[in-house]
């Protein structure tokens, strides 16, 4: 058995498998979205508070993660959490999280949720996101490149499991490793400080598209000319 992958996510989670390890510049190749919005002006500044996000699934968003957003959102004046996910709305889901943050300190208003949409309309929900949190250690690929897609930092944490370090590929290959934090602390440290500074993010949000499309994460030629050769070895 052969595992396609890249150095980032293998270099610890798959070391004591006995399959054949095949690395790869990186785990996802992102073609660029044929429709889709602007990322347009940041969230924060028309609507006057800032805006958290995590797009994953339900099971991914964990007691650790939820705790340390509720850290987050302590030392954020105004800001708010806003859940995007399949299998929303729900009468059971919603009440069971919105009470993990209220009993975290966290006002209940502060927290929303969204249903995921349809393949074809995922960007929409970023148009209104300020900045992204990845939850660990189960975190997203695909959700962080339409984000950043969308102009919205992610900000996560890859500790020393293979699939905690899979988001932090993609990070790696859209030229933004640092937007990945060896430890929780650090992340909740950049999230406070980016969420204070809306000229700084307003610039992210401008310019992060090209970035992205400059970017090895959508470089599709180089991307599939190293997976060719690696079927060759």
């Amino acid at each position: 058995h052969t595992e396609a992958t890249e150095s980032v996510s293998s270099s610890l989670g798959l070391r004591a498998l006995s399959d054949h390890v095949v690395h790869l510049e990186s785990m996802l190749c992102y073609p660029e979205p044929p429709n889709g919005p602007e990322p347009g002006e940041l969230p924060a500044i028309r609507n006057g508070f800032l805006t958290f996000a995590t797009s994953a699934d339900l099971n991914k968003i964990n007691d650790a993660s939820i705790h340390d957003w509720s850290e987050i959102l302590q030392r954020s004046e105004g800001a708010r959490l806003k859940i995007i996910a399949p299998g929303l709305p729900s009468t059971l889901v919603e009440p069971a999280i919105t009470g993990k943050f209220v009993l975290a300190g966290i006002d209940p208003a502060r927290i929303s949720f969204e249903g995921a949409p349809d393949f074809e309309d995922r960007l929409a929900p970023y148009v209104d996101v300020d900045i992204v949190l990845n939850p660990s250690p189960f975190g997203e690929t695909l959700r962080l490149a339409d984000a950043m897609w969308m102009g919205c930092p992610v900000l996560g944490v890859a500790d020393d499991r293979h699939v905690a370090r899979l988001s932090r590929s993609v990070l790696k290959a859209a030229g933004k490793p640092h937007w990945c934090y060896e430890n929780r602390a650090g992340m909740i440290e950049a999230a406070v400080a980016m969420a204070a500074d809306t000229a700084a993010l307003a610039r992210i949000r401008a310019g992060l598209r090209d970035e992205v499309r400059g970017s090895t994460l959508m470089d599709v030629a180089l991307w599939a000319g190293a997976f060719y050769e690696r079927l060759l070895e």
